[in-house]
């Protein structure tokens, strides 16, 4: 038999067996999950054995909408943190059966070939689950409910991909995204970081707005399932992971994903806020992967990140907020625009909102955040009294240093055009929003006053967002990361061989024996980029 005849006659057995051997009519039947268990190692089999001979477009739109139609979304309607300690029938049988894996591995092979019948079964998948169907509904019982090792194997591959993506087609708007791998994939990314401020406003609220979730285990008593406390370390995980990546797709100079640029508005008050707040937990003891703490590569970024567990460094180095803020900033000219007032509207309040949180965090101001929450919508904050406070009356940025702080020490001075803030007051204005109007003319003035008093920082009381549950109980960045398998030392590894980062296997050092990489490449390029250094002091035993 033909290679390329193989994919029609399995896609049809797969089709019929569907009907018999999934769950839809009888989920509590004797042997029921067994059998849909069966069901999906046939369609893995599929995947890894004959997918890669398919050429026919229907036929692997039709294997990918196999792949999409699960029965387990309900599973996060009430929140990431409601989850019940066992998943539902049909997920349960989709894990058993190797789904979770079987998507890795057609995410990778895409990757390595984004005009292949693999990109073509993924496009299906992202594109069936965005049309009416929520796709972080599907892959978040995935993340919580899988193999630990190998749902965090999923967030690594997933940021390697967007690190090797082209980066003109990542920033673009979605014009035909069916015909194109990059922008699906952006798509897919961007859907799962929006709902986490979803999830996070679904959570029941706590009877003290100053609890915070624990994360590090199961609570005696209660508190949330172990499958919940998976999802929010993975959840963790993918914010450290694909915010930095997504960032560099947005920054591309010759356009804008907007969609991209608002679901960053929405994150950078929250890390900002988390630069502020309490860690949610003690950790627990783990071993540091290598290049991350003990190594040589590892100490002086364990010491800096161990006041806040990295939230600084990746908002503003990773991330690159304040960069990526002027950047913003540039298109509020073009905003009046676009004719959708509801948009415009909610864009701007998040771009103030973001760029008074980020500029308390740059100049190294802590306030406490607010006891005010972006409302139940998602949407950005409409009133002072509904998302954002402000500080002191008649002066939103100015406001004492918080007791026991002492002034900052003075950064560089922050690129944002005054001007451009004051444009979107008016805007924000004609648009009916009064308060949030004043705290960007606030901020203007603040910058203007900066410029001309000799580069002295004056105090800054920015509005926050208030924490919600799900938020309160991310991870910090330097523990997080430490849930990813097989993590190649060399930080711009974009290694795809395999099918999955699960069963890379790093290769020591043979100098330090303190970091280990996934080929030859990547250790040339970490020693170009300066391990030699130390690694030559760890031979000489000046530490790091």
């Amino acid at each position: 038999m033909a290679a390329s005849h193989v994919i029609p006659i399995a896609l049809d057995a797969l089709q019929c067996a569907r009907r018999f051997l999934l769950l839809g009519t009888r989920p509590e039947a004797e042997g029921a999950v067994a059998e849909a268990a069966g069901w999906w190692r046939l369609v893995a089999a599929v995947a890894a054995g004959a997918l890669q001979h398919g050429g026919v477009a229907a036929e692997l739109r039709a294997f990918g909408q196999l792949l999409a139609d699960a029965g387990w979304d309900s599973a996060v309607r009430s929140g990431a943190l409601a989850l019940p300690s066992e998943p539902p029938p049909a997920l349960a049988a989709a894990l058993d059966g190797g789904l979770l894996r079987c998507l890795e591995l057609l995410l990778r092979r895409a990757g390595r070939a984004p005009d292949g019948p693999e990109a073509a079964v993924v496009r299906a998948v992202v594109l069936c689950r965005d049309r009416g169907r929520s796709l972080p509904a599907y892959v978040g019982p995935l993340l919580a409910y899988g193999e630990p090792r190998q749902a965090a194997a999923l967030v690594a591959t997933l940021r390697k991909l967007l690190r090797t993506s082209d980066r003109q087609a990542l920033s673009a708007e979605y014009l035909a995204p069916e015909d194109n791998w990059h922008q699906v994939l952006v798509l897919a990314v961007e859907a799962v970081l929006d709902a986490v401020q979803e999830w996070d406003v679904l959570e029941p609220a706590s009877s003290d707005t100053n609890d915070q979730v624990d994360v590090s285990g199961a609570a005696p008593g209660g508190g949330p399932s172990p499958a919940a406390q998976q999802l929010v370390r993975l959840l963790s995980c993918a914010a450290c992971e694909w915010l930095p990546e997504l960032a560099r797709a947005v920054m591309v100079p010759e356009s804008v994903n907007q969609r991209a640029l608002y679901i960053f508005l929405s994150w950078l008050p929250l890390l900002a806020a988390r630069c502020s707040s309490p860690q949610p937990c003690q950790p627990a003891v783990t071993t540091p992967a290598p290049g991350e703490g003990g190594g040589p590569d590892g100490g002086r970024a364990a010491a800096a990140e161990e006041e806040d567990g990295g939230w600084r460094a990746l908002l503003l180095e990773e991330v690159g907020a304040v960069r990526l803020l002027d950047r913003a900033l540039q298109l509020v000219p073009q905003l009046a625009e676009l004719g959708d007032s509801g948009y415009v509207h909610n864009i701007l309040c998040y771009l103030v909102l973001s760029c008074g949180s980020v500029a308390a965090v740059y100049t190294g101001q802590r306030p406490p955040p607010s006891h005010a929450a972006v409302g139940s919508s998602g949407e950005a904050g409409l009133h002072a009294d509904a998302a954002v406070t402000a500080g002191a009356a008649g002066e939103p940025f100015r406001g004492a240093v918080p007791a026991g702080q002492s002034r900052p020490s003075t950064p560089q001075p922050l690129p944002w055009r005054p001007e451009l803030l004051r444009e979107a007051a008016a805007q924000l204005r004609t648009l009916g929003a009064p308060e949030n109007a004043e705290d960007a003319e606030g901020l203007a003035a603040y910058l203007e006053r900066r410029r001309g008093d000799g580069g002295v920082y004056e105090e800054l009381h920015p509005p926050l967002v208030e924490l919600g549950p799900l938020s309160s109980a991310l991870l910090p960045p330097a523990e997080a990361r430490r849930l990813l398998p097989g993590r190649c030392a060399n930080p711009a590894c974009t290694s795809l061989e395999g099918d999955s980062e699960a069963d890379l296997t790093l290769k020591a050092c043979a100098g330090c024996g303190a970091v280990g990489y996934c080929c030859r490449p990547c250790q040339l390029e970490h020693w170009r980029a300066g391990h030699k250094g130390a690694c030559g002091r760890v031979q000489g035993g000046g530490g790091a």
